[in-house]
């Protein structure tokens, strides 16, 4: 899909269709997935700088989901840390009763 004729350039100072930018400009990119604010699908054309507001709360979005899984993670490793522990006493006890008992 070309570029609206009213469209410029902000790098260029130029239309995008003035045969300075146009289909075969590399900052021209396809978008598609869902609008990180609205959960909208979104297939969308247009120059990749605008794009970058929407990409930035895209990867916010996925550091703090990324946090709370590892957060999550942390919690059931320290769980189970606690549990070995756990079972490495009652094994030490065992092992004391069995020693006195000999």
């Amino acid at each position: 899909m070309l570029p609206d004729e009213k469209i410029g350039c902000h790098r260029l100072a130029r239309k995008c269709r003035d045969g300075v930018v146009n289909e075969y400009c590399q900052l021209w990119v396809n978008i598609r997935g869902r609008d990180p604010q609205t959960g909208v699908e979104v297939d969308r054309w247009g120059c990749a700088d605008a794009f970058v507001p929407s990409l930035l709360i895209e990867n916010a979005q996925m550091a703090r989901q990324t946090g709370a899984a590892v957060e999550s993670l942390r919690n059931e490793v320290s769980g189970a840390k606690d549990r070995v522990r756990e079972i490495i006493g009652v094994i030490g006890n065992v092992r004391r009763i069995s020693q006195a008992a000999e």
